[in-house]
C-alpha cells in the first residue's frame, strides 16, 4: 500500500474531496495527516476559508459584521503561519 505525499493530500483537500472520499482514500490521507503538520494546517485553513466563503455567498455577513469576520479570518490565518 502506497502512503500519500503532501502533493496527493493537498490536491485532495483543494479539490474538496477530503470529506466525501472513499474509506480507503480518506484513511490514506488521515495516515499522512497524522505525521504532517503542514497538511493539517492546510486542511484547517481551507475549511476556514470555505466556511467564510459560504457565509459571504449566502449573504449572512453584512456591513460591519463582514469587516469583523474578515479581520478575524486574517488574524487566524496569520497566527497559523
Amino acid at each position: 500500500m502506497k502512503f500519500w505525499s503532501c502533493r496527493d493530500v493537498a490536491r485532495m483537500i483543494a479539490e474538496g474531496e477530503f470529506d466525501e472520499a472513499s474509506c480507503l482514500r480518506r484513511l490514506l490521507a488521515q495516515v499522512h495527516l497524522l505525521g504532517c503538520r503542514f497538511c493539517r494546517r492546510y486542511l484547517r485553513e481551507m475549511r476556514l476559508l470555505s466556511k467564510a466563503a459560504r457565509h459571504w455567498a449566502h449573504g449572512l455577513v453584512e456591513g460591519g459584521r463582514r469587516d469583523a469576520l474578515e479581520k478575524r479570518l486574517i488574524e487566524r490565518l496569520s497566527g497559523s503561519l
